[in-house]
């Protein structure tokens, strides 16, 4: 169970890696513009 979880944490982090930088990105941005208020 325990090799499970790592393989899918595994595969979670190359995808982000390969793929989605920019909705990483777009993610934080929008996350970041949100919560501005939230924040202070």
């Amino acid at each position: 169970m325990a090799i499970l979880k790592k393989n899918l944490k595994e595969m979670k982090q190359f995808n982000a890696k390969k793929g989605s930088k920019k909705l990483l990105f777009m993610k934080y941005f929008n996350s970041n513009k949100g919560d501005k208020k939230a924040q202070y």
